[in-house]
């Protein structure tokens, strides 16, 4: 291992104007950020300073990172504008570099080293359980755009700079994202609340779409993370529904429609699966 890898792992860019350190490709914060969909990455430290009070943009910070990000953001204390950035060594608090710090970082580093590919790998697990539901096809490519926030929200559709309004209209209270539209909002909530087994008392909460996913694989079987695609599918229509025809659907109602579509789909599945089989 270089030791120039083992400094670059244990720095971070101390702030000053944040004009030379971009959001994404320089160490500035504790932990790697996680963005938004559809933001301009190639904005500097700099442009997240508000020039005038030399305070954080609060709401570009929001507009642009995930919460977590957004919190590591704002933990920093801005100091003289004036002063040049300094790369400093961030894995003590004396944030001087040490031999016995540097050792620890290369002991990390090496333990490390398959990070990337684990990461790939379980997104690879996870997808290749999604794909094989038992239920239509449509259904699985509605998840598949909810997990990579690609649905048309209008929280999405603000970030992608169309002139909008990001609040949710059904509830009026909170940002429209996917994870609020399909489990937080509390016409999602009552649909969950009428649904049998886990589903009803799961309160699982999760900074975005494909993270609650991830939580669902790994706490429902095969058949309730069926349900849970489909409920999900029915509650985004009936969203669409509410804006697009002005039809205000019933919790009752979108959970029937889903379970009704569900109960459909299995069954012409296993009478095709019989009638090849006799061929």
């Amino acid at each position: 291992m270089a030791a120039r890898d083992i400094i670059l792992e244990g720095s971070r860019w101390q702030i000053g104007d944040g004009q030379s350190i971009n959001i994404r490709n320089h160490k500035w914060l504790p932990r790697p950020p996680l963005f938004k969909p559809g933001v301009d990455t190639l904005l500097k430290v700099g442009d997240l300073i508000d020039q005038q009070t030399n305070k954080w943009n609060r709401p570009l910070i929001q507009n642009t990172f995930m919460q977590s990000t957004q919190e590591d953001i704002l933990s920093i204390r801005l100091g003289d504008p004036q002063t040049p950035n300094i790369l400093c060594w961030a894995k003590n608090k004396a944030q001087r570099f040490t031999v016995r710090s540097a050792y620890l970082v290369a002991l990390r580093l090496n333990h490390d080293g398959g990070g990337e590919h684990s990461k790939a790998q379980d997104d690879k697990r996870f997808w290749h359980k999604m794909w094989k539901m038992d239920v239509p096809p449509k259904v699985r490519t509605f998840l598949w755009r909810a997990c990579s926030e690609i649905l048309p929200t209008w929280a999405n559709l603000a970030r992608r700079r169309i002139p909008i309004e990001p609040h949710c209209d059904i509830c009026r209270h909170e940002e429209e994202t996917v994870c609020h539209v399909l489990w937080e909002c509390p016409l999602a909530v009552n649909v969950w609340a009428l649904v049998k087994g886990k589903l009803q008392k799961c309160t699982v909460a999760a900074p975005d779409f494909y993270s609650l996913a991830r939580q669902m694989k790994g706490q429902l079987t095969v058949k309730e993370l069926e349900v849970w695609a489909m409920v999900s599918w029915s509650i985004w229509n009936a969203r669409n529904r509410f804006y697009f025809e002005q039809k205000q659907s019933q919790p009752a109602d979108i959970l029937h429609g889903a379970m009704t579509l569900l109960q459909d789909y299995q069954r012409l599945s296993k009478l095709l699966i019989l009638a090849f089989s006799h061929m």
